[in-house]
């Protein structure tokens, strides 16, 4: 939660940034400088979100015992995403 606080901190600082550049408030003498360092920080942020919540590991017995109860559940909700708001929703199909 550390880096998206950070990435999201980084990315508005940006946007800030460039808000007050357009209204004709430049911060330094360079003002590259601030832009370049917040984007910058926000993209590295970013790149280690996702090698952090990315990295795969082996599951552990629990773990694939939850995944594999829970998956029937997870792909009939993904089959029935087209016909929520239908009036005659098709049959369910059976379980094994």
């Amino acid at each position: 939660m550390i880096l998206v606080w950070v990435e999201v901190l980084c990315f508005l600082s940006t946007g800030i940034l460039f808000g007050l550049y357009n209204l004709g408030i430049q911060l330094e003498a360079d003002s590259d400088l601030p832009f370049t360092v917040s984007f910058l920080a926000g993209m590295v942020t970013l790149g280690a979100l996702a090698w952090v919540g990315l990295r795969t590991r082996p599951l552990t017995a629990e773990e694939r015992a939850d995944v594999e109860r829970d998956v029937p559940t997870i792909l009939e909700s993904l089959w029935m995403i087209p016909f929520q708001n239908s009036e005659n929703p098709p049959p369910r199909p059976p379980r094994t």
